[in-house]
């Protein structure tokens, strides 16, 4: 009975904030492009400062586990090659290939991810979490802008690819981070401040803006692609990550990771690319909605049940 009470105490209340903003959406307190405008100025500035504060008050020598860092970044890349493969398979429109392909492999991690950990960390012990950002975000950059460019017929650019990685303000957090832990900086007194205040906002914000950004328009006409998409990033890669994970001796904050990075929803993120880089935009809005409204069974019952067999 305890360990069921810890995995709803995880889920239930990230998902009733999301189920807020949904709400604050559909009764007109907020609109959609104010709530997209609002999302983008969170992701650009209020994150960054969560991820940043996250690492820089972390130990480094204890926050840099190399062994979980190849494992879920070799995972990543297993991941997309699985589903660039399944998606051949069973779907022949080349705008429809890369966003289902993208849905798959691809994690909310930052935005639902890093809240499902403090919510089973109780809020402290994050900076492993935190520091594979700075490998996992750059990798889901990529591998989406690549496959994205090659199913509309275009030779990736690896110049672009590489200046948006650099100008990714997650990534550009996380690096900041580690080199002012790494050389001892200590931050002056206003900005230490200001970058607390917003951290401690950053988490129930942009869940509410999760919520508040849902558009359920044109589910029904893609239907079967939902279906393969949220079968795979939901019950599928769990199943096959997180025994492997326990293979190979991770537990408590490292397993919790490993979980956050493959039993997470598809990334939010994951609609405006796909609607920049000529991909179907409403099936990559669809993929958003479903799979964040069904994860809400979903990690509630991969946290119960290796929560029940120890892993944390």
């Amino acid at each position: 009975m305890e360990n069921l009470i810890i995995s709803l105490n995880a889920v239930v209340p990230m998902f009733g904030i999301i189920a807020l903003g949904y709400l604050a959406q559909r009764t007109g307190l907020i609109d959609l492009p104010s709530a997209q405008k609002t999302n983008n100025a969170a992701f650009r500035v209020i994150l960054p400062c969560l991820l940043f504060n996250i690492i820089f008050r972390t130990n480094l020598a204890e926050a840099v586990k190399p062994r979980l860092i190849a494992f879920c970044a070799a995972g990543i890349l297993i991941e997309y090659v699985l589903a660039s493969l399944l998606v051949r398979g069973t779907e022949k429109k080349p705008e429809k290939r890369g966003v289902m392909i993208q849905g798959i492999f691809r994690s909310n991690y930052v935005i639902l991810g890093m809240p499902f950990a403090s919510s089973l960390t109780g809020g402290g012990d994050l900076g492993v979490a935190a520091v594979l950002t700075a490998v996992a975000a750059p990798l889901f950059n990529v591998l989406a802008v690549v496959t994205f460019e090659f199913y509309r017929g275009n030779r990736p650019n690896i110049r672009a690819i590489l200046i948006e990685i650099v100008k990714n303000p997650l990534i550009v957090s996380a690096v900041c981070g580690i080199a002012a832990l790494s050389a001892g900086i200590r931050l002056p007194y206003l900005p230490d401040v200001i970058i607390s205040d917003l951290s401690v906002m950053a988490t129930p914000l942009m869940l509410f803006l999760l919520g508040a950004c849902f558009r359920v328009s044109g589910l029904g006409e893609n239907r079967r692609n939902l279906s393969v998409v949220c079968l795979c990033r939901l019950v599928a890669v769990p199943a096959l990550y997180l025994p492997a994970a326990v293979f190979f001796g991770f537990r408590g904050i490292e397993f919790i990771t490993a979980m956050t990075i493959f039993a997470a929803p598809s990334a939010v993120t994951s609609f405006a690319l796909a609607q920049s880089m000529g991909g179907d935009a409403d099936l990559a809005a669809g993929i958003v909605v479903t799979t964040s409204g069904f994860s809400c069974v979903t990690m509630f019952l991969w946290t119960f049940l290796f929560k029940q067999i120890g892993m944390f």
